[in-house]
């Protein structure tokens, strides 16, 4: 069901979207979504109701570029961090998305891939927070036996609650979509090479540094440092 939850549960509403086309190359894409839950869930202490508008210019100047400009503000009611109450009426927390987003196929070999994302919420308040996601990521073709990628990435935001998401390739049948918040770099790297037409290998490395910070994590999960790597190996036989 298309919901703005992940469960179809505990709500109604309404979703409109429009694609227009004026001229070859150029696309305007937009929607709105109205809905409400009448009960509580998880971290909204009653009833409530939201909205979200999306707008996105695409331009495609050719079959190996591709450029778009998307705005998104949202409005989804959040209880407040406030443990002087028992009980919380989420207030509205507007929050807005500006992304600049660029690819293009330099050639058979080579793809480059460049975005910047700001994240604005409360924007009018002294509680207001804010958020800022950049990376640059180069792809390569068959180059005889190999393929691969690697992506360079900067964020920066005030908590967890001004947090960014950025799509990640991955070893085969497996992608992630991590949320990216406070401030730091992070790195990884694909590879994947054909040893013969019955056995693949794949190779991830990702890491993600803090500067800021002496440790990563808490409890159990707890990194000692300000580095927390990622290693992922795969390998496909076809019998």
């Amino acid at each position: 069901a298309f919901t703005e939850a992940t469960l179809p549960g505990n709500e109604k509403g309404l979703y409109v979207g429009v694609v227009i086309r004026p001229k070859i190359g150029w696309q305007m894409a937009a929607y709105a979504d109205f809905y409400q839950s009448p009960f509580l869930k998880y971290r909204v202490s009653g009833p409530s109701r939201g909205w979200d508008y999306l707008v996105q210019l695409t331009h495609t100047p050719n079959r190996q570029s591709e450029i778009y400009l998307r705005y998104r503000i949202e409005n989804k009611p959040i209880n407040e961090a406030d443990a002087g109450t028992v009980l919380h009426f989420p207030p509205d927390k507007p929050k807005q998305n500006l992304r600049l987003h660029f690819s293009s196929r330099v050639s058979s070999l080579l793809t480059v891939k460049a975005r910047v994302e700001m994240v604005w919420i409360n924007r009018q308040k002294a509680s207001g927070e804010e958020g800022f996601l950049s990376f640059l990521e180069l792809s390569s073709g068959a180059l005889g036996k190999w393929r691969g990628n690697v992506r360079l990435q900067y964020f920066e935001t005030d908590s967890y609650d001004s947090r960014i998401y950025a799509y990640e390739s991955d070893v085969l049948y497996s992608y992630t979509i991590p949320a990216f918040f406070e401030k730091g770099f992070r790195y990884y790297l694909n590879i994947s090479f054909e040893s013969t037409k019955r056995l693949q290998f794949w190779v991830r490395l990702a890491q993600t540094v803090f500067p800021d910070r002496n440790s990563i994590g808490s409890g159990l999960d707890e990194i000692q440092g300000n580095r927390r790597t990622e290693v992922r190996l795969q390998l496909k036989f076809l019998l």
